[in-house]
């Protein structure tokens, strides 16, 4: 069974996979911040630059693979895949990422 996304969950991952940095800062409320691997990204204007270098620079992709409505919140868990440098990473790590939204 596909895995529907609807609003701006929905938005957000669209706006991801076409490299769309407008886009994807649409999905963002103003006061917005990003933890990203333990990186704390506060403010819109951090979270665009961030946008535009690691994940459309980067062009990352996310393949869906469940969504979990956890008490109200929505859980997404992505596989993520993109030109960044993936050296780093043990053989048996996964590109998996969850991304909440609340």
């Amino acid at each position: 069974m596909p895995i529907e996304l609807k609003g701006v969950i929905a938005e957000h991952i669209r706006a991801v996979n076409a490299f769309d940095t407008d886009a994807i800062m649409a999905t963002f409320a103003k006061d917005a911040y990003v933890n990203d691997n333990r990186r704390e990204i506060a403010g819109i204007d951090a979270i665009r630059r961030w946008v535009e270098k690691e994940i459309v620079g980067d062009k990352v992709t996310l393949d869906v693979r469940e969504v979990i409505d956890h008490y109200g919140d929505t859980i997404v868990r992505a596989v993520y895949d993109g030109e960044y440098d993936k050296t780093s990473r043990s053989p048996c790590q996964s590109p998996r990422r969850v991304v909440h939204f609340p």
